[in-house]
């Protein structure tokens, strides 16, 4: 675990700032029961620390896209994203989500690239893949 380079965090939001304050920070006066840091260098996530109050599979999956480094989902009313801003044990990966999640962390996409770079191996994949 000292090698990891993402940490889940199981607990009460009062336990969180025994473990991370600085997260405790963030999180104290808000309507949380998760919440991810993941912090970057370059715009290349380096690490995340994810923290769930509770077993919710619908919770861990939300968290777990916002440290991927994914925002909340417009696409909540009649779809059920997992990134909608409101979770619901209903919601889950859309097609398109899980598409993304693919080509963003296929092995040919590697830190640093140009946008142009980018443009040209996503269109590879997408036009390519099996």
């Amino acid at each position: 675990s000292e090698d990891a380079n993402a940490i889940l965090f199981y607990g009460s939001k009062e336990e969180v700032e025994g473990v991370w304050p600085d997260m405790y920070d963030e999180i104290k006066d808000g309507n949380y029961h998760g919440f991810a840091m993941s912090p970057s260098e370059n715009s290349v996530l380096v690490s995340t620390r994810i923290w769930i109050s509770n077993p919710a599979e619908a919770l861990l999956k939300h968290e777990l896209g916002h440290a991927l480094g994914f925002g909340h989902s417009d696409k909540c009313e009649d779809e059920g994203s997992f990134l909608c801003s409101q979770i619901s044990t209903e919601n889950d990966f859309l097609e398109v989500e899980k598409d993304i999640i693919r080509f963003m962390y296929s092995s040919r996409i590697a830190a640093g690239l140009t946008e142009a770079e980018m443009e040209t191996i996503l269109a590879d994949i997408i036009l390519n893949e099996d």
